[in-house]
C-alpha cells in the first residue's frame, strides 16, 4: 500500500462529510462553489475511495491557501482539512491529473528557480556567503532562513548583516540545501515533505543551540506544530528582543498597516513581535486591518488568476482604508503577490526585513523588486544578459536554464493545468 493511500483510507473511515471545513474555506467562497459543503466533501472522499477527480475535487485541492485557518478547531473527528487538501494534491498527481507538478522542482536542486534567481541576483561573494554554512564565535544562535528567500536574496543578505549586528556567536544553515517539507507537501508529495524536515530538524539537532531562529513563516509553523523539542523562534521576536539599543533612526515612510502571514496570525504565533519591530522604526503603532490574518491567496492566484487579482486588490485597498500609506509585510510570497505590475501604486508595500534594514543603516539593492514590477520576461532576460555578460564563462547555469526560470517566475500566470 502506497504512503498516499494509506492517508487516504484513514481520512476515509473518519470523515462524516459534514462539509464544516469546506464551509469556511475563504478561497472556495472566493470562487462561488454551487454544491453545498457536504456534497463536496462527499465528492473528495468519493475520490480518495477511487471515484472521479471532479471539478469540484480539483478545486478544493488546488485553492487551498495553505492558511491553516481550517485546522483550528474545524473538524468534529480532529481531521486536519488543510492536510486533505495536500493529499488530493498528491492523488490528483499520481493520476496525472494535476500536470503542472511533473515540473516540481526541490529547492535542493542544482538547477531550482531558487537557486539560478539567487545567483542572478547577488554577486560571486555574496551567492557564496548566502549558500555556505558558518560559525561565528560560539555560534549558539542558529539562523535558519528557510529556501524560498533565495528568490530575493537581498532580503536574506539584509537578515545576515542583521544577525551580525545583534548576535557575537551565531551559525548560518543554508536554506537551498535544506527544507521543512513545505514546497513538497505544496506539490502534494507529503511523504518526501516529511523526510525533508526529518533531515531538518536532525541538523538543528546537531549541536545545543540557545536559539534557532527562522525566517520563513512555513518553517515557523511547521516546527511550532511539530513535537519537537526545539527552542525555534521567528526572525522577527529574535530581532524584536535585541534591537532597543541599537540607535534606530526613523524609518522615511508614512503611516503603517501589517500585513500578517496568514498561517502564523490563525495559529496565533507570536503576533506581537512584528508589531513591536514596527513601533521602534516608525514610532507609530500599525493601523490594524478588520482582516487579521487574511491570506494573500497565494494559491488561489496561481491556480485562478482572475479570482487570486480580485482578492488582491481587495487586501491592497483594505489597507490603503485604515489610512497607511504603507503596507508591511513579513512573508516573501505575500510581498511577491502584492508588488505585481497590475497592483494599484496607491500604498508603499514593504516587507519588515527591508525596513529594519533602512533604519539600521543595512541597504541591499532590490533588483528582484525592478523585475517584479516590470512583469516581462523578454525585459528582464534583457537586463540580465547585460549584467552577466563579462562573467558568462564562469557563471553556474547556461541561457537556456535561466531563460526558463524567468519565464516560468515572471511570465503570465495561467489556471493551473489540469486535465482528465
Amino acid at each position: 500500500m502506497t504512503f498516499l493511500k494509506t492517508l487516504a483510507d484513514e481520512f476515509s473511515s473518519a470523515c462524516t462529510t459534514c462539509g464544516a471545513c469546506a464551509a469556511m474555506c475563504p478561497a472556495l467562497s472566493a470562487t462561488g462553489p454551487v454544491e453545498t459543503p457536504s456534497a463536496i466533501q462527499e465528492q473528495v472522499r468519493e475520490f480518495l475511495e477511487g471515484g472521479p477527480p471532479t471539478g469540484t475535487v480539483i478545486d478544493r485541492a488546488l485553492l487551498c491557501n495553505e492558511c491553516y485557518q481550517c485546522t483550528v478547531d474545524t473538524c468534529p473527528v480532529a481531521l486536519d482539512p488543510m492536510r486533505t487538501n495536500l493529499l488530493l494534491r498528491g492523488c490528483l498527481r499520481e493520476q496525472g491529473v494535476w500536470a503542472q507538478q511533473d515540473e516540481f522542482t526541490p529547492p535542493s536542486d542544482p538547477a531550482s528557480d531558487e537557486r539560478v534567481l539567487a545567483a542572478l541576483l547577488t554577486t560571486d561573494e555574496e551567492f557564496k556567503r548566502i549558500t555556505t554554512s558558518l560559525r561565528k564565535g560560539d555560534g549558539r544562535f542558529l539562523f535558519f532562513p528557510g529556501c524560498n528567500i533565495y528568490s530575493m536574496p537581498d532580503k536574506l543578505l539584509t537578515a545576515m548583516d542583521i544577525m551580525d549586528r545583534l548576535a557575537d556567536g551565531w551559525s548560518f544553515l543554508p536554506g537551498l540545501a535544506n527544507c521543512c517539507g513545505g514546497n513538497h507537501d505544496t506539490a502534494g508529495y507529503l511523504e518526501a515533505g516529511l523526510t525533508s524536515m526529518s533531515e531538518l530538524a536532525d541538523s538543528f539537532q546537531s549541536d545545543e543551540f540557545e536559539a534557532i531562529v527562522l525566517w520563513c513563516p512555513t518553517c515557523v509553523t511547521r516546527f511550532h506544530l511539530s513535537e519537537l523539542d526545539l527552542p525555534t523562534i521567528s526572525f522577527a521576536r529574535f530581532v524584536a528582543d535585541r534591537i532597543a539599543d541599537q540607535g534606530l533612526s526613523r524609518a522615511d515612510i508614512g503611516p503603517i498597516t501589517l500585513h500578517d502571514p496568514c498561517k502564523n496570525a490563525f495559529l496565533r504565533i507570536d503576533p506581537e513581535a512584528p508589531r513591536e519591530l514596527l513601533i521602534l522604526a516608525t514610532g507609530e503603532k500599525v493601523r490594524e486591518m478588520p482582516r487579521i490574518g487574511t491570506c494573500c491567496g497565494w494559491n488561489l492566484f496561481k491556480s485562478s488568476p482572475d479570482e487570486g487579482r480580485r482578492w488582491i486588490n481587495e487586501r491592497i485597498k483594505e489597507a490603503s482604508d485604515t489610512g497607511a500609506e504603507a503596507m508591511v509585510n513579513i512573508c516573501h510570497g505575500c510581498h511577491w503577490l502584492f508588488t505585481g505590475p497590475e497592483q494599484a501604486p496607491d500604498i508603499e508595500v514593504v516587507n519588515y526585513v527591508t525596513l529594519m534594514g533602512r533604519v539600521m543603516g543595512i541597504c541591499h539593492d532590490e533588483r528582484y523588486f525592478k523585475w517584479r514590477k516590470w512583469g516581462d520576461p523578454d525585459t528582464i532576460l534583457s537586463d540580465i544578459w547585460t549584467d552577466i555578460e563579462e562573467r558568462i564563462d564562469q557563471f553556474p547555469f547556461t541561457h537556456l536554464q535561466i531563460e526558463m526560470v524567468i519565464r516560468r517566475v515572471f511570465g503570465p500566470v495561467t489556471r493551473a493545468d489540469v486535465s482528465g
